[in-house]
């Protein structure tokens, strides 16, 4: 029986700490591919620990003190995170319906009183006046229409008709 044999050519793996401490600051544009396909950071998480791994052997290795170590892991964390996080096909809000319906009558008709004194005053300027008249008016046709028509409204708001 004869088989037929497949070559497979993979890079060869850096050897070295630094060299795979390097390469682990270039794997950004996988995690990024990776991040869009899941909403579980798996590749992050083990990106992070490789990571960790190489700065733990040059700390043992004298080439690195700890501290250093600490804040250049910290930086990788949080670059790991943004990365993912900016990919990944999640949200962290809720989607919110915003009611533009006025919670009651007589705050359009208070509105309207005090608005029909400043202008007996005469301090309101005639067109901020007839502007603030049109508002009211606009709120008013709001509050008025019907059962059937605020739903249909509000649909042609979400979609921006």
């Amino acid at each position: 029986m004869w088989r037929s044999l497949r070559c497979q050519v993979s890079a060869p793996q850096p050897q070295s700490a630094r060299e795979r401490l390097r390469r682990s600051w270039y794997g950004f544009d996988e995690l990024a591919k990776q991040a869009a396909k899941e909403t579980e950071n798996k590749l992050g998480l083990r990106m992070t620990a490789a990571h960790r791994a190489a700065l733990d052997e040059l700390v043992a290795s004298g080439e690195l003190a700890l501290d250093v170590a600490s804040l250049v892991q910290q930086a990788y964390e949080a670059a790991v995170y943004h990365v993912w996080r900016s990919n990944a096909p999640i949200t962290c809000y809720l989607p919110a319906f915003v009611d533009y319906q006025p919670s009651s009558a007589s705050v359009l008709v208070e509105q309207s009183e005090i608005l029909e004194e400043l202008a007996r005053q005469g301090s309101v300027d005639p067109d901020t006046l007839a502007k603030a008249r049109a508002a009211l008016e606009h709120d008013m046709a709001f509050y008025a229409l019907s059962d059937a028509q605020t739903p249909a409204l509000y649909e042609r708001l979400m979609q921006g008709q």
